[in-house]
């Protein structure tokens, strides 16, 4: 492996190997899951679909992996029993701080520097539960 590739490896959580046909790059599902949220993988899919079976599997791939991750993070789609109250896919700067292990006023640093995406609904933060998982796991250790 070249060391542009493992720096890679080490950049974005991705490895680069050698393929029968050219390099192939593993992606972790929290990265898939980015990429389909933020990068618009999952419309592209949408889009393009029939064009080539090839990419068609790999973008299928990607979105399998990507929900399986959300879920983990969000809740399960399998059935359970009902829980007493409801998980919101959505938690405000204060849940977020807590979390992270952080002050309520770190959180509003890192969504002003764009480290965490959020939406200002009135006069809080909504934080989606994918996009904090986001932050911690790309946070040092």
């Amino acid at each position: 492996m070249s060391a542009m590739a493992s720096s890679l490896e080490r950049a974005a959580g991705a490895m680069v190997l050698g393929g029968s046909s050219g390099p192939v790059v593993i992606v972790t599902s929290r990265v898939a899951d980015y990429l389909t949220r933020h990068a618009g993988l999952g419309q592209f899919r949408v889009e393009h679909r029939g064009e080539d079976a090839e990419i068609d599997a790999a973008l299928l791939a990607i979105a399998v992996v990507a929900g399986s991750w959300r879920s983990s993070v969000v809740g399960t789609r399998e059935k359970n029993p009902p829980e007493p109250a409801t998980r919101s896919s959505w938690v405000g700067t204060a849940e977020a701080a807590a979390r992270l292990g952080v002050t309520g006023r770190a959180v509003c640093k890192a969504i002003a520097e764009g480290r965490l995406k959020a939406t200002k609904s009135g006069r809080t933060w909504r934080i989606h539960r994918a996009d904090l998982e986001h932050l911690r796991a790309s946070r040092p250790h």
